[in-house]
Parts: C-alpha cells; structure tokens; sequence
C-alpha cells in the first residue's frame, strides 16, 4: 500500500497525532534526525516510545517547535515514553500520570474544547497481559471521555492481518485480553477500521525476516467520525515506522507568514545573487513613469519572490534525494514482502542506509554551526545566553480566555476573535466633544513652548546621514513586521536601500500619505506579571511594525528627544533623555519618611492608568503638539505616520483580519514615549496649577505630582478636600484626551493618622497602610522594612534562578555572564533607588550564593579576587556587589551636588535637591 506525507489542509486544519518507536534518543545526532523527520509529517501530538532518556536528561526533549513536553523516562539504554505538543497546539494540561518503569504515561486535558485523554504505552517484550489490564484501569471510567491510546504495544491484534512470517502465529495471552479490553471499553483499532483487508506493517524484525503491524492507535468509538485518516509511513531512522492519524478540529491552519531569514546574509551566494537582483530592479523601473511610494512597494514584493525563489531552492536542492528515496523505498518494501529476494532486501538496506547518511550529514552540520555559534557567543552576554537564561518561562499560547458575556472560549479560532473585538474596541475613537471644549482647556493652561531654533530642527527636511544612522540604531534580531524584512536586511543593503527610502518618504510627504504596507502591523500579546490569563485587558500589545516605517518615526524621535527637556516639567522622567527613575523613588521615599503631623488629610495616591498608551486620541494629541509651539511640519510627519493605520491581533499562530485604528500611540513605535509624555503633561500642569490640589511639603519644597510615563503619584496635603477636585479634573481629562483611571486599582497612603475614617471608606480606591508598589519596588511606610522586602526577595529570586539554570550545562563564563545579565542589573536597580545601609553580612551571603554556582557546588579553584579582575588582567571580570553598591550610592550624590543639571528651563531648590540624595 502506498505511503504518502502528511499534509496540512488549507482553512481550518487537522490535528495530526504520530507515534513511533524511536529506539533511543539519547544520540544528539539521532534525536536531530527522529525531530527532521516528525516535522516533515508535520506532526502536532507526538508518541514517543524507546526514549532511552534518565530522568536527570529530561531537557534534551526540547526543540524550537515543541511547546509542551510530558514523559515518563527511565535509563539511559531502555525505556521512556514522552507525549510532546507542537507550539500552535493550543493544549490545555488537566492531569498527568507517570510510570516509575518508563512503560507508559496518560496525559488529559483539551484541545480546541475536545478533552482528550492521551495514554502512550510501551509494551513488554514478553507476554504480560496484567501489564495492559493494569494500563487499562486507568483510563478514566465516564463514557463521554475521548481515549486515544498510541504506541508500541509490541504485540498484533490479528495474527493473519497484522504480520508476515513464515512461522505460525503463536498463541498470546495479551492478545486476547487487549481485543477484550478494547470491546469493553469500545476502543477502535482505527486503522484496521479504515483499512479492513489491507495489509501494512509498522516493524521489520532483521532476526525473524518478518513484518508485524505492533504499533497502532485505539480510540475511542465517538472519535471514528472525526478522524479522517490514518497510516504508516516508510520505516527509516528506526525500525519501526510513524504512524498517524488525521483528528478533524477546527484548528487555524498554521499561518506561514514570510520573514527574512537574516542567516542567509552570511551567504556569499545569496549576496552575489540578491546584490544585481537590486540593481536590476531600480535600473528597469526608476524611469519616473511611477511614484517613488509605488515603486519602493514594487521592491518590495519584487526582492521579496526573489529570496523566496533562492530559498526554496535551496531546501529543494537539499531534499532531492531524500525525496527519491522516500518513493522508492515503498515500491522495494512491497517487492521484498512479496519475493523475500536477498537482491531486493540489499537493495532496500542501501536506499534506507543512503537516507540514513545523508539526514545525518544534514543534522551534522547544523550541530557544528549551533557549536560553532555557542563557542562564539553561547557564554558570552548575549540574546543567545538570554535565551537561554529564559527557556524556563511558560509558553505564550492561550489556552482559554472570557468572552465579553463571561463565557469561556478555548477554540484558537474564537480566542482570536476575541481579541480582535477587544482591541477593535480599545482602538476605536470615543471622542465626542467640540473643538470649543478643547480650545477652553488649553486655553486654561499656562504651557511651555518650543524656542525658534528647536522648531525650525524639527521642521527641517530629512537628511541621508539620518535615514543612515536610524537603520543602524535598531538592534539585530528584533521581530519583524507584516512584510518580513527585518531590519539585518536594510542594514546589509543600506547602501542601495538608504537613498531609495529618503526619496519614498519625501514622495510620501508631498502626496500625504504613505505607501500602504507602512500602515500594517501585527499585534503580539504579553500577559502581564501576575495579571489574571482570562481577561484580555491584563494583555500588554506589542506593535510589530515594519522597519521602513520605523525608520521614519525613528528619525522624528532622534531630533524631538534633543527638546523634550525644554517643554517637560522634571516630575515626568519616563523615557526622557537625561532623567532617570530614582529622581520619583528618592522623593516618594522623603516623603513618606517626612513628618506630616500637622497636614491632617497627608496621603499619596497611586494612579492606575487604564491602557493609557491604548486610548490616546489623536485629535487631542496634535492639538497639544500646536500648543507645545511645533511647527506645521513636524505636525504634518506625526499625522502622516497616523493617518490610516490597521492591525492584526497574532494568538497561537492565528493571525486575525485586519481591522483600523482610530487612537493610541501603539508600544513598539519609536516616537510612542516622546509622544505619550506631551500628551500627558498637560494634565500635570493642570494638576500642578489646581488651587485645591495642595501638595506636600518637604525641605521646605512642594510637591504635588511625580510621572514616570503613565505612572502617576500625587502628593496630597489634605486629601479629603482634594480628591473630589481630583476625580473631576481626571474625569473631565479623559474626555477630550481619551485618559482614563482605574480608580478600584489605585492606591491610596495615607501618611498621617489623623485622616477621617468615614473619608477613607467612602473613597473609590484602594487603601494601602503598610506599603507601595511602585516601579517594581515595594515602599513599605515603615523605612526598617525596606531591606526585608526588596534586597532580602532579591536573595530568594536569585537563588531560585540558579535552580533553573543549573540544567543549562553553562560554562564558568556563562554562569559569571548570567549573574551579570539577570542579576546585577536587578542589583543595581535597587540600589540607585533604595538608599539603605547593606550590611557586611548581605554581600557575605550574596557572595556565598554566587561562588557555589560558578564553581558549580565544588571547592573553588581560583581565588575570587582573581575572578574579580579584568579580563586584561587574566581574570572573568566576576562582579564586586559592594563596589557597584557604593557607586549606586555615590553617583546620587554626585548629580545632586552638581550646579547646574540637565532639567531644561525648570529649577528645583538645591535643598531639595541635596535632600532627595539622602
């Protein structure tokens, strides 16, 4: 019978499950040919038996394209089964249960709202039948459960059908209690259904000269309808064959989207191929018969066909041969059932030995270039060690989410209709007032604005040298947009694309609008930390634009961030050049640790913003750039790069319609902090400037206001008389300019112990007296708890860190490097805003800690102080935390003590100043 791939169908797909007999995976080289193999089956659930995998191994399992992996492993030379789940498989884990003796593992939950209950069996070699009357039990007992139970069960269920041998069947006792078992539990060999009278076989035994068909799937009768096919495919790599079956959901097809693949950069080939492609291009159509916005379009899709066609031809060049061989091995198999011909059988021993040598020379080569780039820079600080650091973290499929009447949804399908609908909402204009509305608020304001020279800068046409810089400032491997091309391409053909784009993006200003794929983006989710994973607001969306519009808006960054310091008060320091967190932690923390006896009403208030990037409205946002004193030019790029926008939500590989935006300034845009920081500042001066809304005073200063982006504290001296005002001020805010509060989710302090208890009840925040959290800080009231509850949790996550990277197998560099990339940067961050005494016996323990892991819970051979050099001097540069401690501490005082500071055309008293340092 003939054998053919598994494909993926077009629309909605099928859920492909494969089993196979592996026969020891303990062999990277293996491992890499059983993985090459199961994804050109295209293999969603996978079965694995014969692992061969100890216990203390179990990662060696994970590969790029597997998300999920359950498995009961045993030694090194027998045993061990897993159950593996592709990464666009949206499975959900309800239980799992192990066997001690590797022999089989049941795994259930759902898939796409089906539950599943998956049993991986590996069967004795002898004839046990308690064996599988022990597997059977447990199985779950209630009839509407779907059972799928894969395999090698190293016995047939039909002695006639199921092998080819010259030897007479003899009688198994397993036999007969497994076609029992499955009667009474109406379990279906599916195959055997599908194919009554065929004969096909899943082992060739080399001893015996025979076929036998002893891996097979049993299912569940109400199964039968939806599975569509089931087979066996050619027996290569190991002596068993994969076998699959075809299960109908309502599964996305897996959408391909096209991205350049940047290792193709360092092939001289593709470069001395695509180089003239480009060439060719613009000498053919630059002819000015068409824009320059049409004809960057036009390249494109035009460079786009042509790396796809060199690519395609080389995977079709490397798969030739494999190809021939998996066509003919089926026609010699057949022909060797048949004669038994030692002239066939050799024949069929050379074509497998033949695929066998040259998947192995493939999976050869790519572990020397993935050892070639882990000795490079596997060790070192980089993305790849980072990656690394961070493999641990759970996958970012979602599984289920609510639905806008309170229903859960667990169809991928829906679950991205879902968030289509949520983001569709939150981008959609809900602006409804007049213009007289906002000319009376702006015109209630006493705004910065914008000196002459700084307007003319910023009006001034783009230059060569910036398109130039602006592509080389975007770091390498960073996502792509819709269209593909990630920002490795520009920079390696900057030369011939730079001038191209200048001419597109002046095209574009004087036709006012830009090329249509500069207004695409694709949404990527991450859930927030400690957010509930069922509600689609707890989801921060990640705008992946395309690189040419980046460079634009890029550009536009660059020249506005020289002049933010010039129109932006000091109390916002988000993301503004020059101006740091630890400004806002220093003063929140004189402030509470202020006396405010006499202030009855003292208290802090923590703003929760309600996606507050997401709701900017950009009628309001440019008529603030006018009132900042920007020119009609910078004004007419921000509205150019905002003129038509759409977007697509991306969820477990589904990538939804598009749909356009009305508001927001999307989080991944380079201008989208600058521009979020002028969009609030009005709100600030209005709130400064508000005679009800009386701040506290400390040093003899005060305050009333600190932002770090949409972080909000308001220092409130009498908060019974100020929040009404507040809550107006805020809600009036919101409706010209899109801002609004969480108020349930905001945080009020209060400082003094004379507030009114019926005040405190009736206020729609939350009440906090022990502490706040603030910038990933906590601020307990109490100073003496500060070290508890920052530097003792850094103690606890640091070691909890070192658990989870001692199965990486990093050398001495890359255990130093990862204290250096996690560690010391979350250090340092406390330091610079948490200013306490470390004791001695910290750094002891915090050295103690670092020493076990780098000399990996063995005796040290090298004295710290060596490590500690610099690698100039023959050491690892190994941190000195007490050292980056007191420069934490000095460099506060420094900037304070400093005459003149960089905060624009604002002045803060010295004493203040000094004060905050302290």
């Amino acid at each position: 019978m003939a054998r053919s791939q598994a494909s993926i169908q077009m629309g909605n797909r099928d859920l492909q499950l494969v089993s196979w007999n592996g026969r020891g995976l303990g062999s990277v080289v293996k491992r890499g040919k059983v993985f090459k193999h199961l994804k050109s089956l295209c293999a969603d659930v996978i079965f694995l038996q014969e692992t061969h995998i100890k216990s203390t191994m179990r990662h060696v399992l994970k590969c790029n394209w597997i998300s999920q992996i359950y498995q009961s492993p045993f030694t090194s030379h027998a045993r061990g089964v897993a159950i593996l789940f592709k990464k666009n498989v949206p499975f959900q884990l309800k239980s799992v249960i192990n066997d001690p003796q590797g022999r089989y593992i049941m795994v259930s939950g759902m898939i796409a709202s089906l539950p599943l209950a998956l049993l991986n069996i590996y069967g004795p070699n002898t004839d046990e039948p308690m064996f599988f009357r022990k597997v059977f039990d447990l199985l779950p007992d209630d009839t509407d459960s779907n059972i799928v139970i894969a395999g090698d069960w190293n016995c047939y269920l039909d002695p006639y059908l199921d092998r080819l041998s010259s030897r007479p069947p003899l009688e198994i006792a397993s036999v007969r209690l497994l076609n029992n078992l499955s009667k009474a539990r109406n379990l279906v060999d599916i195959w055997r259904l599908q194919h009554p009278t065929d004969k096909d076989y899943s082992f060739y035994s080399g001893v015996h000269k025979s076929y036998s068909r002893i891996d097979y799937f049993l299912v569940s009768s109400s199964l039968i309808s939806q599975i569509s096919n089931s087979r066996y495919h050619n027996i290569l790599i190991s002596d068993h064959s994969p076998t699959s079956i075809s299960l109908s959901r309502s599964l996305p097809k897996v959408n391909y989207s096209w991205r350049f693949n940047p290792t193709l950069l360092s092939d001289e080939k593709f470069i001395k191929y695509i180089t003239p492609k480009l060439r060719d291009f613009l000498d053919s159509n630059d002819n000015g018969e068409v824009s320059d916005s049409t004809l960057w379009e036009t390249l494109k899709v035009v460079m786009r066909g042509e790396i796809i066609s060199y690519s395609s031809g080389l995977k079709k060049e490397k798969m030739k041969r494999l190809s021939e061989i998996n066509s003919a091995i089926p026609r010699l198999e057949r022909a060797y059932q048949n004669s038994k011909s030692p002239e066939d059988y050799r024949e069929l021993l050379k074509l497998k030995y033949e695929y066998n040598a040259i998947m192995s020379d493939q999976v050869t080569n790519l572990l020397l270039k993935l050892k070639h780039k882990y000795f490079e820079i596997g060790d070192k600080p980089s993305k790849l060690l980072a990656q690394q650091l961070k493999g641990t973290q759970a996958s970012r499929a979602i599984h289920k989410i609510r639905s806008k009447s309170g229903a859960f949804l667990t169809n991928p399908i829906e679950i991205n209709k879902r968030f289509r609908e949520f983001y569709q909402e939150l981008y959609s204009s809900q602006l409804n007032v007049p213009q007289s509305a906002l000319n009376d608020f702006f015109d209630s304001l006493c705004l910065p604005r914008l000196n002459e020279a700084a307007r003319d800068q910023l009006d001034s046409d783009f230059t060569l040298q910036e398109v130039v810089a602006a592509i080389k400032s975007f770091a390498s491997g960073k996502a792509s947009g819709p269209d593909g091309f990630g920002i490795e391409f520009y920079k390696k053909f900057s030369d011939g694309l730079a001038s191209f784009l200048l001419r597109m993006m002046r095209d574009s200003k004087n036709r006012g609008v830009l090329p249509q794929t500069l207004y695409e983006a694709n949404i990527s989710l991450i859930l927030k930390k400690g957010r509930d994973d069922l509600d689609p607001a707890n989801f921060r969306p990640i705008a992946l634009q395309n690189f040419d519009r980046k460079v634009i808006t890029k550009i536009l960054a660059t020249t506005l961030n020289k002049y933010l310091t010039s129109i932006i008060h000091p109390d916002q320091t988000g993301f503004i050049p020059g101006r740091l967190s630890f400004f806002n932690v220093r003063r929140l923390l004189n402030t509470i640790y202020s006396d405010h006896g006499s202030s009855g009403g003292a208290a802090i208030l923590a703003l929760d913003a309600h996606k507050a990037f997401d709701q900017v409205e950009w009628f309001y946002m440019f008529e603030s750039l006018r009132k900042f004193g920007f020119g009609e030019i910078f004004i007419s790029w921000v509205k150019l790069v905002y003129a038509n926008p759409i977007c697509s939500v991306l969820t477990n590989g589904e990538r939804s319609a598009p749909f356009p935006l009305q508001r927001s300034v999307q989080q991944g845009c380079p201008l989208s902090a600058a521009l979020f920081a002028l969009a609030l500042e009005p709100l600030a001066i209005k709130i400064r400037a508000h005679p009800k809304l009386q701040g506290l005073l400390v040093g003899g200063v005060e305050t009333v206001i600190s932002l770090y982006a949409d972080d909000v504290l308001l220092y409130l001296r009498n908060a019974e008389e100020s929040v009404p005002s507040l809550l107006n001020l805020v809600t009036s805010f919101g409706k010209i300019s899109g801002y609004t509060i969480n108020w349930v989710k905001s945080e009020l302090m209060p400082l003094s112990k004379t507030g009114s208890p019926s005040f405190l009840c009736n206020v729609p925040f939350k009440i906090v007296n022990d502490h706040l959290t603030y910038l990933g800080l906590t601020v307990p009231k109490d100073p003496k708890l500060i070290f508890s509850l920052n530097f003792a949790e850094f103690l606890s996550r640091l070691k909890h860190n070192i658990e989870s990277w001692k199965i990486l197998h990093l050398s001495m560099v890359g255990r130093i490097n990862s204290i250096k990339m996690v560690s010391l940067p979350r250090f340092l961050y406390l330091c610079q805003n948490l200013p306490i005494y470390l004791t001695s016996s910290f750094f002891k323990e915090l050295d103690s800690i670092i020493t076990s892991y780098i000399w990996n819970n063995k005796n040290p051979r090298i004295s710290k102080l060596h490590l500690q050099k610099s690698k100039l001097e023959g050491g690892l540069s190994l941190p000195i935390f007490k050292h980056y401690y007191w420069a934490a501490n000095l460099r506060a005082l420094t900037f304070w003590q400093q005459t003149s500071s960089d905060l624009g055309n604002f002045n803060i008293p010295f004493g203040l100043k000094w004060r905050l340092a302290l």
